[in-house]
């Protein structure tokens, strides 16, 4: 979701195809995080789970930039070569 609460994916002033609609909500529903980027790698979209599991309003998240995110973020992933969080 953008901050004006409208799903990120959807260009302002277009109403949702029946299928877009179907995919939001399924991306909304998920009971795992879901973290979009673009190019420049800023969050575009995020579902309320990511919001929860990184402990940021979705607001925040979306408006961060890359650097802000991953210092946000870092300390919850975990290091695969130690098996443990950094």
């Amino acid at each position: 979701m953008t901050a004006a609460g409208r799903p990120a994916l959807q260009a302002p002033g277009q109403s949702a195809s029946p299928e877009r609609a179907t995919l939001l909500a399924v991306m909304e529903g998920m009971s795992d995080g879901l973290l979009i980027l673009d190019a420049r790698r800023r969050p575009q979209y995020a579902n309320a789970r990511a919001g929860q599991l990184f402990g940021v309003d979705l607001a925040l998240l979306l408006g961060m930039t890359e650097a802000t995110l991953l210092r946000r973020i870092r300390p919850l992933l975990a290091d695969p070569r130690s098996g443990a969080s950094s």
